[in-house]
């Protein structure tokens, strides 16, 4: 937990600390005029934005262009917007000013979150997470818990401070998925990469210990060197390795680590790949926070995804509208199958919810199912059912893939119409 959060701030540093390394040409910045104090009289004061200085109406609080920084365009603004305001005394904007400056201070104050009350919220969802219950615990159980004994035992002033702790329903969920990103992206890679340069000697130590409780010679069998019958005088002698403890060394331990590395690189580059646009769609309820360039940005990506050709799974703009009235549908958090079943009942009013949340349930993230089914289909077509047909062959790998539901199956009701079906004898009657 603690490193999950010292990780994120060395990684903020060093992403500060690095300098550019392009060889692209320095481009001039261009140069605008810098605020003056009599710009006031428009209505205007200074702020700055990614580091340029810009105008800012202390009435509309709309933050104008750096080239909008002149006398003639701030009146302008103000005359078009502001008429009430015009001939309005200088006091008049600077009281203004400073009704926005104690507005600033009074919102970050009450919208900040003290640094303890922020890593006592990664504390309890480290927790939740940790004891496998639902996120909303930490809302429903136990912050009221903790209130209660804090205000009993210590008083209401230390009940006050505890309350500002975020443990929403929404801000937990958030904290364990990005600790599980964090995990992902570093916590694992980081134990095999440790492991391939340290982790030898240990395991060697618990082969060891196994070894002397099975009553086994903990050894590395020495296997004959197979020498080569040299046909000229000038090839040198076959290379010989130190020890079996080296050869174990380079031949299988580095190559099972190197292996799994590159493997787990891999699978999460595809999971990355595979939140990046269907990320969105895991909590449908969350959308309500969500502003409409962004969203509708994740659906026109995801149209483009699905497109193949002139064909299309999806309309993007429509997926957006749908998005749009579904999440202000839903009154708590639901899972995709949820989300789904829910569609299912409202007589086809949402199909390209429909279509992708189908397309999310049913994408493999592995190739492990895929590769079981194959492994099923070897096992059911050999040599003795060469003359199987591919339809019952389909039937029978579905019937063997899906087994667990084969077998809450009322196998009497399927008797009963084939042996209708099947029936020789003719009912006269």
């Amino acid at each position: 937990m603690d490193r999950f959060l010292l990780n994120s701030h060395n990684r903020c540093v060093e992403e500060e600390s690095i300098p550019s390394t392009s060889n692209s040409p320095t481009v001039k910045k261009r140069k605008y005029r810098k605020y003056d104090d009599s710009y006031l009289e428009f209505g205007f004061t200074s702020t700055e934005v990614n580091g340029e200085e810009r105008p800012l109406c202390v009435l509309c609080m709309k933050v104008l262009a750096p080239e909008c920084m002149l006398p003639s365009k701030l009146k302008r603004h103000l005359e078009t917007n502001h008429k009430y305001a015009v001939g309005k005394s200088r006091d008049y904007f600077d009281r203004k000013r400073k009704e926005l400056k104690q507005e600033k201070s009074i919102f970050f104050n009450n919208a900040s979150i003290p640094n303890n009350a922020l890593i006592a919220s990664y504390k309890v969802a480290f927790r939740i997470a940790k004891c496998k219950k639902p996120h909303t615990i930490a809302e429903e159980l136990i912050l009221p818990a903790a209130l209660d004994m804090v205000n009993i035992m210590i008083g209401e002033s230390a009940g006050k401070l505890l309350s500002k702790v975020p443990l929403s329903n929404n801000t937990i969920s958030r904290r364990i998925h990005h600790m599980a990103d964090d995990l992902n992206d570093h916590g694992l890679k980081d134990f095999f990469y440790n492991f391939r340069n340290e982790g030898f000697e240990s395991s060697k130590k618990i082969a060891q210990n196994l070894c002397e409780g099975l009553d086994i010679q903990a050894v590395f069998k020495q296997s004959r060197i197979k020498k080569k019958v040299r046909q000229f005088n000038y090839e040198s002698k076959d290379a010989r390795l130190n020890s079996a403890e080296q050869t174990f060394y380079d031949d299988y331990f580095l190559a099972v680590i190197d292996q799994a590395i590159v493997s787990i690189n891999e699978r999460f580059e595809q999971l990355s790949h595979h939140s990046e646009y269907f990320g969105f769609l895991y909590n449908i309820e969350n959308l309500k926070t969500f502003d409409e360039e962004t969203l509708r940005k994740h659906c026109m990506d995801l149209e483009i995804l699905l497109k193949d050709g002139e064909n299309n799974d999806i309309n993007g703009i429509e997926l957006f509208d749908e998005l749009k009235i579904f999440c202000r549908i839903l009154n708590k958090q639901m899972t995709s199958i949820e989300c789904l079943n829910l569609i299912e009942t409202t007589c086809g009013s949402f199909p390209n919810i429909s279509i992708e949340l189908r397309i999310l349930l049913t994408l493999p993230i592995t190739t492990a199912s895929a590769e079981r089914s194959f492994s099923k289909l070897k096992i059911i077509k050999n040599y003795l059912r060469t003359s199987m047909t591919q339809n019952r062959l389909s039937d029978l790998a579905i019937i063997s893939i899906e087994r667990d539901l084969c077998e809450n199956l009322d196998y009497n009701d399927i008797i009963e119409k084939f042996a209708e079906i099947k029936a020789r004898k003719i009912d006269f009657m």
